[in-house]
Formats: C-alpha cells, sequence, structure tokens
C-alpha cells in the first residue's frame, strides 16, 4: 500500500483542512470527514486507538500512541481500506495494513481478514 505522505511545499490543498462538527452537530469521526464515501467503520477498533485519518492518504488510519509522548510515530498504525474492492487504489490490495514502530515503509502486517489484523496487533503492542 502506498502511503500518500505531504510535500513540504505542497500547498494545493492547504486550505481544505476537515474542520469539527459544529456545536450542536452529531459527532462525526474524522474519518468521514476525510474520507465522506467510506461508510461506517465495520470493525471493532482495539482498546486505545485513535482517529488520525488524513485526506491525502488512500484510506482512513487509526493509530495506537506511542507511551513516549516524544516519539515521531505511534507504535501500531492500522490503515483501512474500502471493503469494496473496487474502491481501493491497488487492485488486488489487501483492506487492513498494520505499520509498526517508525518504519511506515512497508506493513508488518497486511490482510483480508480483520481477525489477522488485531491478532497482530494484540501481539505486538506495548504495554503503556
Amino acid at each position: 500500500m502506498k502511503l500518500n505522505q505531504p510535500d513540504a511545499g505542497d500547498t494545493q490543498f492547504a486550505d481544505l483542512v476537515p474542520l469539527p462538527p459544529s456545536p450542536g452537530a452529531p459527532d462525526v469521526p474524522l474519518y468521514l470527514f476525510a474520507f465522506p464515501d467510506f461508510g461506517l467503520l465495520d470493525v471493532k477498533l482495539p482498546v486505545g486507538f485513535v482517529d488520525q485519518s488524513w485526506f491525502k492518504d488512500t484510506c482512513p488510519s487509526f493509530g495506537l500512541p506511542d507511551p513516549d509522548p516524544s516519539a515521531e510515530w505511534p507504535q501500531l498504525t492500522v490503515y483501512i481500506d474500502y471493503a469494496d474492492k473496487e474502491k481501493r487504489q491497488e487492485p488486488g490490495g489487501h483492506r487492513f495494513y498494520v505499520y509498526a514502530g517508525g518504519s511506515m515503509d512497508e506493513a508488518a502486517c497486511a490482510s483480508d481478514d480483520w481477525g489477522v489484523a488485531a491478532a497482530y496487533i494484540a501481539a505486538h503492542r506495548k504495554p503503556s
């Protein structure tokens, strides 16, 4: 899965930042601002994972913040691609990609089965 990284000089979408819901509006998850056609999440995220979706990525992402607040990357990040394979950026790509530690170059776990991704997360998360 190719992750889109921001370019320092990229200002094309600088003014298109998802806004929080207005007061009194229903609580809308960040991933639905970034990916309005994604639909509701159909898996139960592990405890502690937070929505860190960004509209320039290919799909929603959720991370487990590192216990060390000065760490550059979350200890675990899961990208959840579209259930509809036709909407995925890469033909034949998996639905779930888990990245561990500081490496966002290659997924530590990739599967179409949430159970496999969730088991990897459970086995590799650091105690907080």
